[in-house]
Order: C-alpha cells, then structure tokens, then sequence
C-alpha cells in the first residue's frame, strides 16, 4: 500500500462496522488477506469477499453473489472482463468484437453509454458455472467465500508464495480437494484492471511469479 493511502485513511478517523489492518511494510497479498480472513473468523462472519482495488462493479454485484450459494458451493465470483486477456465467454467476446472494440478505453466507453443495458446483454448471454475440479484457477480478484471451510483449508492464500504468484490456482486446488465447489455467476458482473497498483509496489514481478510458481 502506498504511504499516501495509510495517510488518508488514517487521517479519515474511525468508521462505523469497518476495521482498519495498517502494516510497515508491504506483507504481500497472502499475508494481507489472510489478515482479513482472520478477522472474519473473530467476528463469526458467514461470508468473507476478497477483492482487489482496481475493479468497475455492476449494481447489486454482492447480492448477485450472495444469491448463489448452495449445497457444497463455498465459493462464487462474478462474471469478469479482464482487461489483459480473452478469458471472457464467447458471447462477450462477440458483442466486444461486433462493437470493434480494442482497448481499455474502448471497453469502459461502451459500458458506460449504458452500462445497465450492456451490463445485463453481458450476463444474459454467457451461462453460471459450477466446477467442482478442472477449474483452471479460481479468480480471486473478486470472490465471496464461506468463512467456515475458509478455515478448515487454514487459508485464503498460502504465504508460502510470498508477495505474488500462484495462490488463485492453490485455492482452487485447496477448495476441491476438501470437498468443495466453486460457481461462476452471471448475476454479477466486475471489471478487472488488472495489476494498475502492482507497477510501484512490485518491480520484480516476472522474478516472483517464477518462484511462486516453481513452488507450485
């Protein structure tokens, strides 16, 4: 986190129902979110939602993932749109190319001439999804997750990788491995940035993910 941010929160004073965790340094993400898992834990939490700061929400987005828990289901995200990659449904991938969109600026512009009407075009077309192994990673960008099984694993996100790299494919593994499942919803929709706070945070990115990755 950079200082000026522990600046203005600090300076925001307390907030009614929210807990401010502060660190000296940068923990990494592990570290951090396990901070807050633990919190959860402390107050009984059902749910806990992990996610990052760089993300364009949908209305309802939280009640659109709440709504789909069921039986072994412990875990459910958003439909996505990363900004780095083609890893969307086919269906949103045809609207983006009939719209030519290509690039970020692009994107956000065809959201938001009407985000509602293209937010529910997106999620109708592309179907919820329930995986309970062969997942290739969990997107942990933006995931709500049963508070309870999030202890039985012991983790969100194993701190053996450091800083950065390969604790969406652990999770996932962690998640089926004890019996769970994970559900892709397409009652909520988040758009991902991706990596717009890492640049000042983490210069040696390529290095850390090599080495959480042979540690996968």
């Amino acid at each position: 986190m950079r200082s000026n941010t522990i600046v203005g929160l600090t300076k925001r004073g307390k907030c009614s129902g929210i807990t401010k965790i502060f660190n000296k340094e940068n923990l990494g993400y592990a570290k951090a979110v396990n901070q807050g898992l633990k919190e959860s834990l402390g107050k009984s939490f059902k749910y806990t939602c992990f996610r990052n700061n760089d993300l364009y929400f949908s209305t309802n987005w939280l009640e659109g993932l709440l709504s789909e828990f069921e039986e072994k289901v412990v875990a459910v995200y958003p439909l996505g749109m990363p900004s780095y990659t083609q890893l969307f449904g086919k269906s949103t991938r045809e609207i983006f190319e009939k719209n030519k969109l290509r690039g970020l600026e692009y994107e956000i512009d065809f959201l938001e001439k009407d985000f509602e009407k293209n937010i529910k075009q997106i999620c109708m077309e592309n179907q919820t999804s329930v995986y309970d192994r062969f997942l290739q990673f969990l997107s942990d960008h933006c995931v709500l997750v049963k508070t309870n099984f999030m202890d039985r694993i012991g983790y969100f996100a194993d701190e053996r990788y450091g800083k950065y790299g390969s604790n969406d494919v652990d999770i996932c593994w962690e998640i089926f491995s004890h019996g769970g499942k994970i559900k892709e919803t397409n009652k909520s929709f988040v758009y991902y940035f991706r990596h717009k706070s890492l640049v000042d945070n983490i210069a040696n990115r390529s290095e850390l993910l090599t080495g959480s990755s042979k540690i996968l």
